[in-house]
């Protein structure tokens, strides 16, 4: 019984330890996943650049310039397949209609728990903005901006029983963080686009344990050849971290039905999935993989009310 239990905790503090010093712990939570919706999980998180359905609000919210009619979406993964991982986000798109440009709300959470027991759990709610700083018939250049209100809430102590019945309530802290994107395109087979995450520097913490959020620069383009093929890439910095290497594809294979792949470096993972359409309603499921740890596996469900959904 005490050699299982030593078991468990040490796969435990093994995962804890390479989602430390992991790309995937840098974002918009303390240790948001970059591949948060299945799109972009199928895709490597190269999809800085491209975007046309609700899920682009966790892409970049420049994106939100050109997004048509009202969209809807919910998803959910568990990290490298372990169960006490539950990572979930929740968005909605809107198009005001208005010259002043477009407007979306999302909620991320990732908790961490062992068996019955919450031991953290991490939340962000976010605000986001798009709108053209220029549009004509052949180009266009738009820019969004992100205010992102992180709360970390602990569980409690582990107290005199060991298993945290009998603990001390750790509380929470919180901060908020803003990103800043900016998409350019010429006609409808270029794009390129920039994002820089927690650009207010933002840190979390008391005096004693102050820690800046990481910060992280991405930019990108995307190329359509045709209007069924679209591929994407993407380079991420991030203050201490290798530069990361971003590609994906995704092909329509008709209105209904779409297969996407991709790849990244630092550490070199390979992806896949696939998304179905009807009615305006979307279904993407995608999956990458780690040359560590095991699979993640996520999936996706949006609804469009009006517009498109590419």
């Amino acid at each position: 019984m005490i050699i299982q239990k030593f078991s468990s905790v040490k796969s435990v503090l093994s995962i804890l330890i390479v989602l430390l010093f992991s790309s995937e712990a840098v974002g918009q939570v303390t240790s948001s996943i970059q591949t948060a919706t299945a799109r972009s999980t199928a895709v490597a998180a190269s999809n800085v650049a491209w975007g046309n359905s609700a899920d682009l609000l966790f892409s970049n919210p420049a994106l939100l310039a050109e997004f048509e009619g009202i969209g809807l979406i919910a998803g959910y993964q568990n990290p490298f397949s372990q169960s006490f991982l539950q990572h979930s986000i929740a968005g909605i798109a809107y198009n005001t209609g208005k010259a002043y440009g477009n407007f979306g709300i999302t909620t991320t959470s990732l908790n961490t728990s062992s068996g019955e027991t919450n031991l953290a759990a991490e939340t962000a709610v976010g605000l986001h903005y798009g709108g053209f700083l220029m549009k004509d018939r052949l180009s266009s250049l738009a820019m969004g901006v992100s205010v992102n209100f992180l709360q970390i809430s602990y569980g409690k102590s582990a107290g005199a029983s060991g298993d945290g019945s009998d603990g001390v309530d750790l509380g929470s802290i919180s901060e908020y963080g803003i990103d800043i994107g900016l998409v350019a395109s010429l006609g409808k087979k270029h794009r390129a686009a920039i994002l820089v995450k927690n650009i207010n520097e933002p840190t979390i913490g008391s005096s004693g344990t102050l820690t800046p959020l990481p910060q992280l620069l991405i930019g990108g383009f995307a190329y359509s050849p045709v209007e069924e093929v679209t591929t994407t890439f993407s380079l991420n910095y991030a203050s201490g971290h290798a530069i990361e290497f971003h590609g994906g594809l995704e092909y329509r294979l008709n209105s209904h039905y779409s297969i996407l792949t991709g790849m990244q470096s630092q550490p070199n993972r390979l992806s896949a999935g696939m998304k179905i359409n009807t009615r305006g309603i979307s279904m993407e499921y995608g999956v990458i993989t780690h040359p560590v740890l095991p699979l993640t596996h996520a999936l996706s469900l949006s609804l469009q009310l009006k517009g498109r959904s590419k």
